[in-house]
């Protein structure tokens, strides 16, 4: 039985675990968390290659995986249509968990479905991939910072209201920044005028659920959107950043610190992913896509 030194250690808890390799309450064997990082590794490197497999997409791998499922790891992802896990990791039927949102945006649902994933499955890795140009986080930039003249960004979030808010209730979004690596780091893509979307409106009233942004309660609860909700889950990620970085990059910087504080409010929030996390069994990773490469690179 050997230990190894985990992510625990920069994401600052205890790296001492044993064992690696264990059973799943479903029964199937738990892939080593460095071998499951090491299959999707080279898969995207096959991807970016032209030299995908396809492999486990036959009927017979159907047949295989029809009464039951041990992926090897999750992968949190924004919705974007240009982000498809299976195709990035050149993965079949059956390997990875896939959990998709906006953003990545995550509430109690996404949560559960990843908890399921580790303590059922046997899934060993989480990798939360961004990627960039993202239009969730574009579109929180945008409503944060609407691009007209004045105070920069820096000046205007500390007399915003949604800076008010987004401090209360995530008090600790720009916390533990030296324990958990600089979130300020960006690969100097900008968005472009084609990666506006449907998120790209500022937050218009205040709602229910997750979040909420702005102040207007006169519209009534049937008539608001759930944009907002949206862009104030994406909020704490962009005040986080903006004073470290020029406007120019705030979008790159503010997409890899929204990957990393996913993987802190996981360990924060999720008692169970964390004992899993300082046992060894699980390993929690944030990322980010580059759009025009292929390329998925983890973030140090």
């Amino acid at each position: 039985m050997r230990c190894v030194i985990s992510w625990g250690l920069v994401l600052g808890v205890s790296p001492l675990f044993c064992p690696l390799r264990a059973f799943a309450s479903g029964g199937g064997p738990v892939v080593n968390p460095d071998e499951s990082l090491a299959r999707l590794k080279d898969g995207n490197a096959r991807f970016i290659a032209g030299r995908s497999k396809h492999e486990n997409n036959t009927p017979k791998r159907r047949a295989e995986v029809a009464h039951g499922q041990h992926p090897f790891a999750v992968v949190v992802t924004c919705s974007d249509s240009r982000l498809a896990p299976e195709l990035l990791f050149d993965m079949g039927i059956g390997e990875v968990f896939v959990v998709r949102t906006a953003g990545q945006a995550m509430g109690d649902f996404e949560m559960a479905s990843i908890e399921y994933a580790i303590e059922h499955l046997g899934a060993s890795l989480v990798l939360i991939v961004g990627h960039e140009r993202c239009g969730a986080v574009r579109a929180t930039v945008e409503a944060l910072f609407p691009e007209a003249p004045g105070p920069s960004p820096a000046h205007r979030v500390e007399h915003s209201p949604e800076a008010a808010h987004g401090n209360a209730a995530h008090g600790d979004a720009a916390h533990g920044d030296a324990a958990h690596g600089d979130a300020a780091h960006g690969d100097g893509h900008r968005a472009t005028s084609s990666d506006k979307t449907a998120f790209s409106q500022p937050p218009r009233s205040k709602g229910h659920g997750r979040g909420h942004v702005g102040d207007d309660d006169t519209v009534p609860p049937d008539a608001r959107d759930h944009i907002h909700t949206l862009v104030a889950a994406i909020t704490p990620a962009v005040l986080e950043v903006v004073h470290r970085v020029p406007r120019a990059e705030l979008l790159d910087a503010a997409i890899d610190s929204n990957s990393r504080n996913l993987v802190r409010r996981l360990i924060r929030e999720s008692p169970m992913i964390k004992s899993y996390l300082v046992s060894g069994r699980v390993r929690l990773l944030a990322a980010r896509y580059d759009l025009d490469t292929g390329k998925v690179e983890v973030l140090r």
